[in-house]
């Protein structure tokens, strides 16, 4: 009997990502009702942490980074890009991870005000007979870490800001700092003969000017290697200073000669570094 080739996880296509999220959706809600009913002896879990950390932190994290995971197989799934596929499927774990440090820094600023927490797992009255309703706190923890773990990117990028800023090593204060946005570039479906354009913001947040290579520098400002179905439509970026605060955009085109996918990146050369933006589109 012949067995049946496996397709490696990574291959998925978007239907095969969303009934995984969908079994996500039911393991969460069997832990919950597991942990409510005494099943499985979940409710002898005691919470992490030395029980600074309530198992529902971890729970909402998770709950959050599969509902973004489900929104991006659906948004996506007509060019669809299996290089995203193990982040999907690991998508679960990163947001408990990330919903538990989320709910540490949170807490230890509440800290260092010198106001002391109010306990996560307690609850207040609401009547005479005795009903008890969530604490108003615990709600606030739980909403904290289902919102970092359906928006994580945006979480690491602030993590990243924050620890960049405190070990960066000398004086940074007259340093460039770039934001581009978007990254990566994602056309979609082009029909072939047609164009396709997009708009790339080259953001200076940083207190001091950013210096675009020029065109004659080593390397060049601007750089487009990859299909020659991509190319640079229009932006007086390469060469330019970009002052605190400020910033320029750049438009690309994508124009298909070809059915298929297509991939370039476009790497910007700066002061501040150099900096790659993947450009991915369809021909149709």
């Amino acid at each position: 009997m012949k067995i049946p080739k496996v397709t490696p996880l990574r291959n998925w296509g978007p239907g095969g990502f969303f009934a995984l999220d969908l079994l996500y959706v039911v393991i969460l809600v069997v832990l919950l009702i597991s942990r409510q009913a005494h099943w499985l002896w979940i409710d002898r879990i005691q919470d992490p942490v030395g029980g600074i950390v309530p198992l529902g932190v971890p729970w909402f994290g998770a709950l959050g980074a599969v509902t973004i995971s489900m929104y991006g197989v659906i948004d996506h799934s007509d060019h669809w890009q299996t290089k995203w596929g193990l982040w999907h499927a690991i998508r679960p774990v990163v947001g408990a991870i990330l919903g538990t440090v989320a709910f540490l820094i949170f807490i230890g600023l509440i800290q260092a005000t010198g106001t002391t927490p109010s306990s996560v797992t307690g609850t207040v009255p609401t009547s005479a007979k005795g009903t008890s309703s969530p604490n108003v706190n615990t709600i606030i923890y739980l909403v904290i870490a289902f919102v970092v773990g359906f928006r994580e990117e945006t979480f690491r990028t602030l993590i990243k800001r924050v620890v960049d800023l405190l070990l960066s090593p000398g004086d940074t204060s007259s340093n460039p700092t770039v934001s581009i946005t978007p990254t990566p570039v994602e056309f979609g479906p082009v029909i072939h003969g047609q164009n396709g354009d997009a708009t790339i913001t080259i953001s200076n947040t940083g207190s001091g000017p950013l210096v675009v290579n020029g065109e004659g520098a080593e390397p060049p400002g601007l750089r487009l290697h990859g299909d020659p179905a991509f190319a640079v439509a229009s932006g007086a970026v390469a060469g330019a200073t970009i002052n605190p605060s400020a910033s320029a955009t750049l438009k690309i085109r994508f124009s298909p000669t070809l059915v298929g996918q297509a991939s370039a990146t476009l790497t910007i050369s700066s002061n501040a570094g150099t900096f790659p933006i993947p450009l991915t589109g369809t021909g149709q």
